[in-house]
């Protein structure tokens, strides 16, 4: 699975794997890849369409606009 993200991506699959130290910064805070992508992860594995719609919803209304 996190080869085709990877692919999907254009990034190689180990940007994607846990605890590769690799940061991604913006003016307010850092977030690492290894979070973003146990999110993901955590994320493709919930079953209910509904869920996943809330918590993506909830995301983008916690993320700064611009």
């Amino acid at each position: 699975m996190l080869d085709q993200i990877a692919e999907a991506l254009g990034v190689a699959t180990a940007l994607l794997k846990q605890g590769d130290g690799v940061e991604v910064s913006s003016a307010e805070s850092t977030a690492s890849l290894a979070e973003a992508s146990a999110l993901l992860q955590a994320f493709i594995r919930i079953e209910d369409p509904e869920v996943r719609r809330s918590l993506l919803a909830q995301a983008r209304d916690a993320a700064p606009r611009g």
